[in-house]
């Protein structure tokens, strides 16, 4: 699961980096790639941390191949269903639908839903014979969103929009 900030609807900054200078570009995407850095962080930070796997794999970086591009990545094949949770209880912010569908698609388990549902219960203490009204209740109710991945973009983006104006 990734997202990328795009300067659409921000006409004044994307027209002052036509006419740039090269160390002024360099700051800019300094600065893009200090909110990157800052929201993988936070994300970290929000994300639920039971035995570190969600956390271990959210990371930040540049693209080598594209001027002032940098990515938030959550390369857990569950973070789509943290994030927006499961069945019932899937809450899927406005704005998000797209990027929601395409990520929940792509997301699959190495575990199946009984592997994965013992191994929570032998980190919880919980005994294994409980497991089967654990699955039912996540298999037909579903599970709660816990967003730490994307809110993190609405908090940022200000900050950097204010950064880059002051630069330009």
């Amino acid at each position: 699961m990734s997202f990328t900030v795009d300067l659409i609807g921000f006409d004044t900054i994307r027209e002052r980096l036509k006419t740039a200078s090269e160390e002024i570009f360099k700051e800019v995407d300094a600065e893009i790639g200090a909110s990157a850095q800052n929201m993988a962080s936070a994300a970290k930070r929000d994300a639920p941390n039971d035995q570190g796997l969600l956390v271990n794999e959210i990371s930040y970086d540049k693209d080598p191949s594209q001027p002032l591009t940098w990515f938030v990545v959550s390369r857990a094949s569950y973070s789509a269903f943290v994030e927006f949770g499961t069945r019932d209880n899937r809450v899927i912010p406005p704005g998000l639908e797209q990027k929601a569908s395409e990520v929940l698609k792509g997301a699959a388990s190495s575990l199946s839903a009984k592997e994965a549902i013992f191994k929570w219960c032998a980190r919880h203490g919980i005994d294994k014979k409980f497991w089967y009204p654990i699955f039912v209740k996540i298999m037909v109710v579903g599970i709660r969103p816990h967003p730490f991945f994307f809110k993190q973009l609405e908090t940022e983006k200000p900050q950097l929009i204010n950064r880059l104006q002051q630069i330009l």
